[in-house]
């Protein structure tokens, strides 16, 4: 008896079906039960770790911004600007500055490993802080501030918002801070030195060959001059070196400081006050006796800022005055480099006078420029309308 074709197929396509099952089985149920793991594993991580934002997670620092803003749109007052905000100088002060709050300084640093060291404390101070330019046209300029917490960002924005203004006080020391600007400075100083050094020797050669009573009289007020000079740079270098971040009763040593403006009578003062909150130390009038004390450190430190500025602008002055006797010596001498008496140094000091000259007015331009523009700078811890 002959089976039906059909049955015939259909028996053949369930051999091949159950075929098939059995081959396959275990590669499914093994590949399951990978997948099972995994997700398994993945789920337990979830539950064992606590919500993190995104920053977090990536292991992100935390940002603040400043706004800068100026009120005349000047691509050389932005990149002046930018240049100090980005030197060694200014990170060098900003790290002094927060010597005033030891609390808020601890807090930055100690994000860092090494923050115990000076050097690596400094160095790593400048990798929290940069500028950049934002918007389509980089018409925005902003200082960007880094922390592991927000609030460590912050605290450094906050300083920073408070120590840029007292850096820019001293448009000089401030500008300074560019390499450029400190390298022509550098040049000027050099060529400086060697035309006094010219001026002098000129000078005594000039005496030899002239015995004039008015230019003996002149090369006495040139040593007079010298020798005040000498105390100024002497002082200067004194409190450069002490770098101090608050009065101290011991800069009183110096005439120059002692008798500028109001300082010793701020001092007299602080220390009377001092003494009454130590012998009245629970007195209902101590509280007012401290503000009062607070007040008076403030109009100190700005007197003592003052002088330092004063102090600058002397040995400027008296520099200049030194110079311009030295020239007078050599004019009303009769000697020039064309005469018949000339002397070998003076065709020198011509040239380098020259040279000196033209350094100048390059360097008081930009100074000039700096001075008469930091003003226009505004910084804001909020976005400023451009």
């Amino acid at each position: 008896m002959r089976a039906h074709p059909t049955i015939c197929i259909f028996a053949i396509l369930c051999s091949l079906i159950v075929f098939f099952y059995f081959t396959f089985r275990d590669k499914i149920n093994s590949e399951y039960s990978s997948v099972s793991k995994i997700l398994d594993r993945n789920l337990l991580k979830s539950r064992e770790s606590p919500t993190m934002s995104s920053g977090e997670q990536q292991g992100l620092w935390q940002i603040s911004k400043i706004w800068i803003s100026y009120q005349e749109d000047s691509k050389i007052l932005k990149t002046i600007n930018d240049k100090i905000i980005n030197s060694k100088k200014f990170n060098t002060f900003l790290f002094d500055f927060l010597n005033r709050s030891q609390n808020a300084k601890k807090d930055i640093l100690a994000q860092s490993n090494y923050f115990t060291k000076d050097f690596n404390a400094t160095n790593f101070l400048s990798t929290l802080f940069y500028t950049k330019y934002d918007g389509q046209n980089d018409e925005k300029h902003i200082i960007v501030t880094k922390g592991k917490t927000k609030k460590n960002a912050t605290i450094l924005k906050i300083a920073i918002l408070k120590a840029l203004p007292v850096f820019y006080k001293n448009s000089e020391d401030s500008i300074l801070s560019i390499t450029e600007t400190k390298s022509l400075r550098q040049k000027i100083d050099l060529l400086e030195k060697k035309s006094n050094d010219l001026i002098s020797r000129v000078n005594i050669e000039s005496q030899r060959k002239n015995d004039d009573l008015g230019l003996i009289s002149v090369n006495s007020e040139i040593n007079l001059l010298q020798e005040e000079l000498h105390e100024l740079n002497i002082i200067k270098n004194d409190l450069e070196k002490s770098k101090a971040e608050k009065w101290d009763d011991d800069l009183l040593k110096y005439d120059y400081l002692r008798n500028y403006g109001k300082i010793e009578e701020y001092v007299f003062l602080i220390q009377q006050l001092t003494r009454l909150s130590k012998n009245n130390p629970n007195s209902s009038t101590t509280k007012e006796i401290l503000s009062n004390k607070a007040k008076l450190s403030e109009l100190i430190l700005k007197e003592y800022d003052d002088a330092i500025l004063e102090l600058n602008q002397d040995i400027t002055n008296k520099t200049d005055q030194i110079n311009n006797l030295r020239q007078k010596v050599i004019i009303s001498s009769g000697v020039s480099s064309n005469s018949s008496t000339a002397i070998p140094e003076l065709a020198l000091l011509e040239k380098v006078n020259s040279t000196l000259v033209k350094l100048k007015n390059e360097y008081y331009t930009q100074l000039e420029f700096w001075n008469s523009s930091k003003n226009q700078i505004m910084f804001s811890a909020e976005e400023s309308s451009y």
